[in-house]
């Protein structure tokens, strides 16, 4: 039961972009237009080195947006600006090797290029690397590293990172067995404003924990 509770968050976690189009969330795609309509000028900037318009034009690739659709055109832009060290690039970079979209799957790939992105604190990346640790996707399975990594995601907001280390510390999954922790960590979840639906998740969590609690005090 434990074991599908933690992959079933984890997983959550990993594809929380749930309105995608094409692996791009939907909200996100309306901002491609101004790169994607001026094409020529995002490519000319692409060309000089510009890391920003080489992410643009590869996600105008990647969507056919402006463009027609090409995998491998949008995966040499999206390498070509992560090596230049540009932390969104580099977690798309990770995407692709993990989706083997443009590119042959490759975990391993795919797990650096997100753990370089999430050395620069890019929440995606870190959401990632924590997932990756916690399934042995691309790297040795390592709890310890995967509830570190969902920490620094939880110290930087992320509501269900937050949720998931009250469990890991519910559990003693990663972390020594604290419960006092794990109700702080579904508080700050449950105290989110901008994800009310992780908020509502983390309460009911909270909840469960102290009729726990009450139970073994009794």
């Amino acid at each position: 039961m434990k074991e599908s509770k933690f992959a079933l968050i984890f997983g959550c976690l990993f594809i929380s972009s749930v309105f995608m189009v094409w692996g791009i969330p939907a909200y996100a795609v309306n901002s491609l237009w101004p790169a994607c309509d001026a094409i020529n000028k995002t490519i000319q900037n692409a060309n000089l080195g510009d890391r920003v318009a080489q992410k643009e034009l590869a996600d105008c690739y990647y969507t056919g947006t402006g463009v027609e659709r090409n995998l491998e055109t949008a995966a040499k832009w999206y390498l070509k600006s992560a090596e230049q060290g540009y932390a969104p690039s580099q977690y798309w970079s990770g995407n692709i090797y993990q989706s083997g979209r443009g590119v042959e799957k490759n975990y391993r790939q795919s797990f650096w290029w997100m753990k370089l992105a999430a050395e620069q604190d890019y929440i995606p990346a870190i959401v990632a690397v924590a997932t990756m640790y916690a399934l042995g996707e691309g790297v040795t399975k390592d709890y310890v590293q995967s509830a570190y990594w969902t920490r620094r995601a939880a110290e930087l907001g992320s509501p269900g990172d937050q949720k998931l280390l009250g469990l890991l510390y519910e559990t003693g999954r990663g972390v020594p067995e604290d419960p006092e922790q794990a109700k702080y960590w579904y508080s700050r979840a449950a105290s989110q404003q901008n994800d009310l639906s992780e908020a509502r998740s983390a309460q009911r969590y909270l909840d469960a924990l102290n009729q726990k609690l009450i139970r073994e005090h009794k």
